[in-house]
């Protein structure tokens, strides 16, 4: 297989941590991703120290790490404009005004990440990638290197409260707007996410796609069906699962 010459950066929420709580899926995409480029940079939100085995060329930053960073009177400034740029978004404009302290703060935060990041010079090169493994606050992060700090190709993937409004507390995916100005490709893990995204987001129905997650095919153990059997899942029990 031919390398890439460029290098990938993974945003994760605390993967490859262990115990693995979350973003687990990604432990079997990298079995494949990981000889497609040359160094491979993941940076979880939550750092245990101490971390499931990862590919050769795979490499855990901890920002957390980073010199001392604060942001400038301008950085704040764009924080602003990115929480008001929501303010269509909301289907009640009270609730806007009602998350407003919040969100000015959450952006702040997810800005100064995105400035330590970018801090660790050695993790760009030329064509380098920014994938963000949930298209929440990983994908703000993401959008605000690729627009402030990065030139840089940046891609997220989208679950299920990442893409459907309705399971968010107000309706609305905090600086979706922002995300979509600044992102090159949202990657739903379903197709019904894919046509969802394409129905709430017509202006930027180019940049929607879908992509399977999946896990290794251990293959088929021994089955009688003749015998009582059990189904084993480790999904949420929520009725958005139809477990029925």
């Amino acid at each position: 297989t031919t390398l890439f010459r460029s290098n990938l950066i993974i945003l994760t929420n605390s993967f490859p941590s262990i115990p693995l709580v979350n973003d687990i899926w990604l432990k079997d995409e990298l079995h494949f991703t990981y000889q497609y480029y040359h160094k491979i940079f993941i940076i979880p939100t939550y750092c245990s120290g101490t971390y499931t085995d990862l590919p050769s060329n795979c490499e855990v930053v901890d920002i957390q790490k980073a010199n001392f960073i604060e942001l400038t009177l301008k950085e704040k400034l764009v924080s602003i404009q990115i929480v008001l740029s929501d303010f269509k978004s909301y289907p009640s404009k009270l609730n806007f005004f009602k998350a407003l302290r919040y969100n000015y703060s959450l952006i702040k935060a997810l800005m100064l990440s995105a400035k330590k990041i970018s801090s660790f010079t050695n993790l760009f090169e030329p064509d380098t990638l920014v994938y963000a493994y949930w298209a929440d606050n990983l994908a703000t992060i993401a959008s605000i290197l690729g627009k402030l700090y990065l030139r840089c190709k940046v891609i997220t993937r989208g679950h299920g409260f990442d893409i459907f409004e309705e399971q968010t507390k107000y309706q609305v995916i905090p600086f979706r707007k922002f995300q979509y100005k600044h992102i090159h490709k949202i990657l739903a893990v379903s197709k019904k996410g894919f046509e969802h995204l394409n129905h709430k987001n017509t202006t930027y129905s180019k940049l929607n796609t879908y992509s399977y997650m999946g896990s290794m095919d251990r293959g088929l153990s021994v089955f009688e069906p003749t015998t009582p059997f059990s189904i084993c899942t480790c999904c949420f029990v929520r009725s958005i699962k139809r477990l029925e």
